[in-house]
C-alpha cells in the first residue's frame, strides 16, 4: 500500500530514509491513543506509560476512535515489514497519550495535561493534531501554556492548522509568540486544502500533506495510514485534514534530532528547506524531508520491495503484501465549534473525517451527519441567499419612494 502514499513522496520521505530513519527519537501523539496490536506500530517501538490515559485514568492508552491510530502511522508506521504502510520516521518510538474519548473529544484540562505529561516523560517531538481555533477560545492560555512548558523541556510542540475552511486567510489562531511548529495542509498539488486555516501568522508556519476535501475528491487524494475499527485488527484507512499534515512534520524532526540536531536547529531546518514559492498561506512553504536530511549524514536504512532491509542501493517502497485498505467504523470529528457546550477540543481531522471506503465497515447515520462537513457550504449559500433577499428588499423600497 506504500505506493498510495502520495503524501510521502510528496516530501520525499523514502529518499530520506537513507540518511535517517528517526531511530530512537520518542515522538508523542497527544490524541485518542494507539492501537497497540497493529501490526504497523509495533509494541517493541511503543512507549506506554502509566498514567498516558487521561481520559480513563489507570487504562492503557488504547484508541477507540481511530483517529490517533492514523497520526501515528502517518509519524512511524514499519517500514521494510512487508505489510501495510511506512511512517516518515519508520524507526521513531511513539508514546500514546490518550486525551480525547471515543467521540475524539476532550473535556477539562486533558489535552493541555497531556502535552506536559509528555514533556514530563521524555517526548523529543509532540503531536497535537487538535484545532487551536476550537481549542483556545475555551481552554483560555492554558493550551499555549502547556506548549510552551513542552518547549522549554527540550520537546518540540507540532500542531495541526486546524479546519476553518477560511481559505487560509484568518491563519490558525496560533500567536506568534507561541514555540510550535504550525502545520497547515496541502492537496496532490501543493495547493491549500480548501478545508485547512493557514499556518500565517504562526511563529513557525509550514505545510504538508493533508489530503483533498473528502467532500469532493476520491478516497486516492486522501492521506492512507493505520487505523482502528472496533473489533476488528490490522486496520488501514483514508484520512484527510491538517490532522494528517501535522505528523508528516513531527515524522520529520524526529529524523533530524536523530541526526543530533538540536530542537531549535531542527525546527530551522524543516522551515528553511521546505518548498517555497507557494501561496503565503503555507507559511514558509510545503515540508521536504529529503532536503532537510541532505548533507547531514547519518546511517538510515534502506529498504527492499520484499520488506526486509538490505544493504546500500536506493530505497523501494515495501511491496505491502499482506496489508490491505479498510475503512472505519467510526470518523473522528472536525475541528469545528461542537453542538454541546461542556466539549473543549474536538480532532483537527479534515471534512469528512475517514470515510467509509468499503460496505463492510459504514459508519452510523449519526457519524455520518456529524462529520459530513458541508456545514460551511451551507451556511455560504444561506448568507448569499438572505444578503441577495435584503438587497432586493432595499432596491424595491428605493424604486416605490420615487
Amino acid at each position: 500500500m506504500q505506493a498510495q502514499q502520495w503524501g510521502l513522496a510528496r516530501v520525499g520521505a523514502p529518499a530520506a530514509w537513507a540518511t535517517s530513519v528517526g531511530r530512537g527519537i520518542v515522538v508523542a501523539i497527544v490524541d485518542t491513543g494507539i492501537d497497540l496490536g497493529h501490526q504497523d506500530l509495533p509494541a517493541s517501538r511503543l512507549v506506554v506509560l502509566p498514567g498516558s490515559n487521561l481520559v480513563t485514568p489507570g487504562q492503557p492508552p488504547q484508541d477507540d476512535h481511530g483517529h490517533g491510530t492514523h497520526v501515528a502511522g502517518i509519524v512511524g508506521a514499519e517500514t521494510g515489514n512487508g505489510v501495510g504502510v511506512a511512517g516518515v520516521a519508520p524507526e521513531a518510538r511513539l508514546m500514546p497519550v490518550k486525551v480525547l474519548d471515543s467521540s475524539g473529544r476532550a473535556r477539562g484540562t486533558t489535552v493541555e495535561d497531556g502535552i506536559r505529561f509528555a514533556a514530563d516523560h521524555g517526548a523529543r517531538v509532540i503531536n497535537i493534531s487538535i484545532g487551536a481555533a476550537l481549542v483556545q477560545p475555551i481552554t483560555g492560555p492554558g493550551f499555549e501554556s502547556a506548549i510552551e512548558y513542552a518547549w522549554s523541556k527540550g520537546a518540540v510542540p507540532v500542531v495541526a492548522a486546524g479546519n476553518s475552511y477560511n481559505g487560509g486567510v484568518l491563519g490558525s489562531g496560533y500567536s506568534p509568540n507561541t514555540h510550535a511548529i504550525v502545520v497547515t495542509a496541502t492537496d496532490k498539488n501543493d495547493a491549500l486544502a480548501t478545508y485547512a486555516s493557514g499556518s500565517n501568522g504562526a511563529r513557525w508556519g509550514m505545510a504538508a500533506p493533508g489530503g483533498a476535501d473528502p467532500n469532493f475528491n476520491p478516497p486516492q487524494d486522501e492521506i492512507l495510514s493505520t487505523y482502528w475499527v472496533a473489533g476488528k485488527t490490522n486496520q488501514y484507512a483514508y484520512d484527510a485534514g491538517t490532522s494528517m499534515a501535522a505528523p508528516h512534520v513531527a515524522g520529520a524532526i524526529a529524523d533530524l534530532l536523530a541526526l543530533g540536531l538540536t530542537p531549535q536547529q531542527a525546527v530551522d531546518r524543516v522551515l528553511a528547506t521546505a518548498k517555497k514559492g507557494l501561496s503565503a498561506s503555507l507559511g514558509a512553504g510545503r515540508l521536504d524531508v529529503a532536503a532537510a536530511v541532505a548533507g547531514l549524514g547519518g546511517s538510515g536504512t534502506h529498504f527492499s520491495t520484499s520488506g526486509a532491509p538490505v544493504p546500500g542501493g536506493r530505497p523501494t517502497p515495501s511491496s505491502g503484501a499482506g496489508g490491505s485498505v479498510s475503512s472505519s467504523a467510526a470518523a473522528a470529528a472536525s475541528s469545528t465549534t461542537p453542538a454541546n457546550p461542556a466539549v473543549s477540543a474536538t480532532t483537527a481531522t479534515g471534512a469528512a473525517g475517514a470515510r467509509t471506503r468499503h460496505n463492510d465497515a459504514r459508519p452510523s447515520a449519526t457519524a455520518r451527519s456529524r462529520h459530513a462537513a458541508r456545514w460551511p457550504i451551507a451556511l455560504l449559500a444561506v448568507a448569499l441567499v438572505v444578503t441577495a433577499a435584503g438587497l432586493a428588499a432595499r432596491s424595491a423600497g428605493r424604486r416605490g419612494a420615487r
